[in-house]
């Protein structure tokens, strides 16, 4: 999901303008690890960790291909450490930033940073309370290593899912369903008390029609995702695209 947003994110800076065919289809990650991929680079293994994630989906990317013409002077780095193994130190490495960035000459400082996971974690959360175990087991992880960078981070909600068109499937489909709406309105509600910041990116969702915006149950189609981009830098640019604020936005 996180993934998508980026993707939505990229397209918005580039000013990509999708037909209408390929605005209503979810996008198909599997771009990314084609060998004539040309709109990202991929980030490869890390000597120091144990955990790198494996070539399906790589540590993550890098958009656009560094050394672009015309220059950028923006990127987008998408990080795709999904699960606990991958979280536990080496999300603070690339939140640290700099000690990457020597391994990887192409990866930029990083200015603000958007997080979820938890999805494929399901196992650690799927009793009852689901959503206080959503919050104390996988939230916590984020609430911890904020506290241990310069960076400002936001936690992000994770999409309202479709039951009728999910093939990402783990267990029951109503109970996986439900699952993501309890841990996303728990995260909501803590969150908002504890004042820390969060962006609800599941609210376009949050409808009886939101089949309409889903595409494989889980996955919104692209033209949501762009939508998202525009709220998100509304929310943080002026009305020329300016910066007028960070994380403090989003408590």
């Amino acid at each position: 999901m996180i993934r998508d947003i980026c993707i939505g994110v990229v397209n918005l800076l580039s000013d990509v303008e999708l037909s209408p065919l390929v605005a209503n289809t979810k996008f198909d990650h599997e771009r990314l690890n084609m060998k004539n991929n040309k709109m990202s680079q991929r980030i490869d293994d890390f000597k120091g960790w144990r955990h790198n994630v494996p070539g399906h989906n790589f540590n993550g990317h890098i958009f656009p291909i560094p050394g672009s013409s015309p220059p950028y002077e923006w990127q987008v780095q998408m990080w795709s450490l999904y699960r606990n193994e991958f979280v536990d130190g080496q999300v603070d490495d690339v939140l640290s930033n700099y000690k990457l960035m020597v391994e990887n000459k192409n990866l930029r400082h990083i200015d603000m940073a958007f997080w979820n996971h938890g999805l494929h974690d399901y196992g650690w959360w799927e009793k009852p309370p689901m959503g206080q175990r959503y919050y104390e087991i996988i939230v916590n992880r984020w609430i911890a290593s904020r506290k241990l960078t310069e960076i400002p981070t936001v936690w992000v909600a994770m999409n309202p899912e479709c039951r009728r068109k999910i093939t990402f499937q783990f267990g029951d489909m109503n109970k996986q369903v439900a699952m993501v709406d309890e841990g996303n309105k728990y995260a909501n509600e803590r969150l908002l008390r504890e004042k820390l910041p969060y962006w609800d990116a599941a609210a376009p969702l949050r409808t009886p029609s939101r089949c309409n915006y889903s595409s494989d149950g889980v996955h919104v189609k692209m033209f949501v995702d762009i939508v998202r981009a525009k709220m998100l830098f509304n929310h943080l640019c002026d009305h020329n695209m300016n910066w007028r604020g960070g994380v403090e936005r989003f408590t």
